[in-house]
């Protein structure tokens, strides 16, 4: 299982304002075509409740859904549009913040 500071640290670490869309899945009243194009949704309140509830193994598991949720961000969203291009910043963000947690693993785990 992962620990939770690591996760605390990768969520808050990307930046509250940027992170904010993320945050909950879109209306499905109002974005019904999301759900139709979009096979696997995933939101920051969703990986939060998976932390919580310890469903992670390891930080991988945790990074590619956060992943998964980016991804799909680009996926519905046109590459010109605000959304896209936050999704693109934190997920380059993410994948930074995780190398350098699981850097720091292998170090202390010598």
């Amino acid at each position: 299982m992962i620990r939770r500071r690591k996760s605390i640290i990768i969520c808050f670490s990307l930046g509250n304002l940027l992170c904010e869309p993320f945050l909950k899945l879109p209306s499905r009243r109002r974005y019904a075509d999301y759900y139709r194009e979009i096979k696997n949704p995933i939101s920051l309140s969703r990986i939060r409740t998976k932390v919580v509830r310890e469903e992670y193994g390891n930080l991988s598991e945790l990074a590619s859904d956060l992943s998964l949720m980016f991804e799909n961000a680009k996926q519905y969203n046109r590459p010109d549009s605000k959304l896209y291009k936050d999704a693109v910043k934190l997920q380059r963000a993410m994948q930074t913040k995780a190398q350098e947690l699981l850097a720091d693993d292998e170090v202390g785990g010598i």
